[in-house]
């Protein structure tokens, strides 16, 4: 059984050195700042809401930065970001002392809102998710955006050559990927990958500081890819044998059934049993 409760992940722990995260919002908000002193680092301690806590949020000048890594596309990210940004402007209104009930206008910092995908599915180098999208009935006047940023090696270049940390990160599960292709077991994927990257002049200083604890983020994301793979095939399988139960039910024959899906007459037999016996 996976951990889903796992403290970190290297993506998280890399970022949230004050140096390298400053790198990373330079790059995303097109800005120079150089002082890693000014940026605070403000993720949130409890997001176990969002049944992750690879989240990462950077404030500097009043504009907060929010990232959250994915290995999965999710239409409904928007969504997600505004629960975090909420979240967020809690802390920050409690730790500040602002009263929201008073009449004094507040100041509160400027959402910048990212999420940064490396997963296996093909996607666009860069798309804006509007919140907008989601809604029931349209309406006008409200609106909350979502950017979305493939972070995969020979995306976005650019982006990643401004921030070579985000490069190194990107190369590196690159690698352990193209090791669990060619057969290695994890723990060997991710230690080649580790020793490749410090070779080819990626994270070299990071790695080799926090061997260990990388390792150990890095199996433990690993292992996260692989049960969400698992739940998106468990899902696709339980839509499949409802379509089945529904064409049963509509009174189509099984041999019919697995012909128009292309799928084998046992399994449609199954789904038949399983409505017999419910």
């Amino acid at each position: 059984m996976v951990n889903r409760e796992y403290k970190s992940s290297l993506f998280v722990d890399l970022f949230s050195d004050a140096k390298r995260g400053l790198s990373i919002y330079n790059a995303l908000m097109g800005t120079d700042y150089t002082n890693p002193e000014e940026l605070k680092i403000v993720t949130l301690k409890d997001a176990i809401f969002m049944h992750r806590k690879n989240d990462v949020a950077l404030l500097l000048e009043m504009r907060l930065l929010m990232l959250e890594h994915q290995s999965s596309i999710n239409p409904n990210m928007p969504l997600r970001g505004l629960q975090y940004y909420a979240r967020s402007m809690d802390g920050y209104l409690e730790k500040n002392q602002l009263n929201i009930y008073g009449s004094k206008l507040l100041k509160i910092p400027a959402p910048f809102y990212f999420v940064l995908y490396n997963g296996r599915e093909d996607a666009l180098d860069r798309e804006s998710l509007k919140l907008s999208d989601l809604f029931e009935c349209r309406t006008e006047g409200y609106e909350w955006t979502s950017t979305f940023i493939n972070i995969n090696s020979n995306h976005n270049r650019e982006l990643m050559e401004k921030c070579p940390e985000l490069k190194g990160y990107s190369q590196l599960v690159e690698y352990i990927r193209e090791n669990v292709d060619k057969g290695m077991e994890r723990e060997e994927s991710v230690d080649a990958a580790v020793e490749r990257c410090i070779k080819d002049g990626y994270l070299v200083d990071y790695l080799r500081q926090h061997i260990g604890e990388a390792r150990g983020m890095l199996l433990s994301g690993f292992n996260e890819e692989i049960y969400e793979k698992g739940l998106r095939e468990e899902g696709i399988e339980l839509g499949k044998r409802n379509m089945i139960a529904d064409m049963l039910r509509n009174g189509k024959d099984p041999q019919s059934i697995a012909d128009f899906c292309g799928i084998s007459l046992q399994l449609v037999m199954d789904v038949k049993n399983s409505i017999v016996n419910a």
